[in-house]
């Protein structure tokens, strides 16, 4: 008997093989950080907006276009980062019920602290990461560019609250992409620590969630244009902050035009679940 034979062409669906050590490709990462990041001082003009909701009501919404000035990513430090309002304005309710005196940590300066890519100490340290486990995840296309996607928690049990989340790396040039953490909620007390400024004595505080996001796009050889923050605290009350910042040109006069109007990293943006009076409601240069 003969049997005669076609060929034929069978595709077949694409399988990831995950050869490397999550932990490692951190690391290389940031070893590459001077590289993927600007190497000179830039001015951003961004946009930002805070809401505090009850329930699905909007009972305050602060909006501002701010400055800020970031130094190079070759020094990964934020002692010399500055924001600075240029415009703002807030809505608030008018319900007596809709205040309340409770402050948590907020403000345009988030922008700053948050940048856990420039602020090393936040979570991308070679000696923080050793509190951290890390995972692969199924791999993803972001703006057509493959990303690893790698998953982290807490593996010890500090005096601090620490992280969780997923970071996004390009595979090509072991770039941050996108970064997503929330902070640990087992231990209340220590969260509370982390984010409340002030509250009326009494007062019960117990937050329920608190999470962050960081996006660096794409422009030219690499993540060096544009970087946006999203985050939020889930109490009885959602407070949202969300920050969207272009490089705007060199930051060749940041320092002396308005030096004494900027505002650095430890400065506190006191943020009211029903804001306090005066929040957000100078023009340029209001510090709190």
């Amino acid at each position: 008997m003969t049997v005669w034979l076609t060929p034929h062409a069978n595709l077949l669906n694409e399988v990831v093989v995950f050869a490397e050590n999550p932990r490692m490709i951190v690391e290389k990462a940031i070893s590459k950080i001077p590289l993927n990041y600007s190497d000179k001082r830039d001015m951003l003009t961004g946009f930002y907006r805070e809401t505090v909701q009850k329930g699905r009501r909007y009972i305050g919404i602060s909006e501002a276009v701010i400055d800020v000035s970031k130094t190079a990513y070759t020094n990964r430090n934020t002692n010399y980062d500055k924001v600075r309002v240029v415009k703002g304005r807030r809505l608030l309710s008018q319900k007596a019920s809709d205040t309340l005196a409770v402050k948590v940590v907020g403000g345009p300066n988030l922008s700053i602290t948050l940048d856990v890519v420039k602020n090393k100490g936040a979570l991308l340290d070679m000696e923080e990461l050793n509190n951290y486990e890390f995972w692969m995840a199924e791999s993803m296309l972001i703006d057509n560019r493959m990303q690893y996607v790698i998953n982290f928690r807490p593996k010890v049990i500090l005096m601090y609250a620490l992280l969780y989340g997923k970071l996004y790396i390009d595979r090509e040039r072991l770039s941050f992409t996108r970064i997503e953490m929330s902070l640990d909620m087992q231990d209340k007390s220590k969260v509370t620590t982390a984010i409340l400024y002030k509250k009326p004595l009494g007062l019960r505080f117990k937050p329920q969630e608190l999470y962050h996001g960081v996006v660096h796009h794409l422009s030219g050889p690499a993540h060096r244009r544009r970087s946006c923050h999203r985050g939020g605290y889930r109490l009885s009350r959602r407070h949202a902050p969300r920050h969207c910042a272009d490089v705007r040109s060199d930051d060749t006069g940041f320092r002396h035009p308005f030096r004494d109007a900027a505002c650095g990293q430890d400065t506190v943006f006191p943020v009211d679940a029903g804001f306090s009076p005066g929040h957000m409601e100078s023009s340029a240069g209001y510090c709190s």
